[in-house]
């Protein structure tokens, strides 16, 4: 997560209330940087967060007439059936 503040040590103690009130462990790796202005008229802070979400393991079973229906469909086409 990536925090941009006007005025950061003003605001500091405060964003880090409203922070904890709504991020609950375990707390991802933050950046506050400061700066002179953000490009909303009166917007003290913007912040940047990602989340990434682990991959799903799904496992199928097949029976015999299933995996051979589907070894048939993944079969390159002979050059005579080819146009």
């Amino acid at each position: 997560m990536t925090s941009y503040h006007v005025g950061l040590r003003e605001h500091l103690a405060q964003f880090i209330a409203v922070k904890d009130r709504h991020i609950a462990e375990p707390y991802p790796a933050w950046s506050a940087i400061g700066v002179s202005e953000l490009i909303t008229d009166g917007a003290l802070v913007e912040i940047r967060a990602s989340r990434s979400i682990p991959a799903r393991v799904v496992s199928y079973q097949f029976t015999r007439e299933q995996r051979a229906a589907t070894d048939r469909r993944s079969r390159p086409l002979s050059r005579n059936a080819q146009a």
